[in-house]
């Protein structure tokens, strides 16, 4: 738990998406979209996307910061996986995929895709 101000802020700052300090209401799903980008990030990598000093540092760093690109971890991955990976990382939450079925069948798409290489 993490103390916002007004109220509680309930999470884990490594896995929050940039909006969750923000008081104006935004869609779950796209709140949800980016911790599982996270998770994805962090399973192709080893690493998390975005670590501080601290809680407030990480979630300055969700708002501001950019990642460090998935080839430089990954070489490896498709050009597909890696934009695919961006938008979910997007900062601000209209650019992300906010349609679930939508995302599911794009992971499966890719998932596939490695198959046939």
């Amino acid at each position: 738990l993490l103390s916002a101000g007004e109220g509680t802020l309930t999470g884990t700052p490594k896995y929050m998406a940039p909006e969750s300090l923000s008081p104006a209401e935004c869609h779950p799903t796209a709140r949800d979209v980016y911790s599982l980008g996270v998770t994805l990030y962090r399973m192709l990598t080893g690493l998390l996307p975005f670590t501080g000093d601290s809680a407030s540092a990480t979630l300055r760093m969700q708002r501001g910061a950019r990642q460090l690109p998935l080839k430089r971890f990954c070489p490896e991955a498709s050009v597909e996986l890696c934009e695919f990976l961006s938008r979910m990382l997007a900062k601000h939450p209209l650019r992300r995929p906010t349609d679930m079925q939508s995302l599911l069948r794009e992971l499966i798409r890719l998932e596939l895709s490695t198959l046939t290489d």
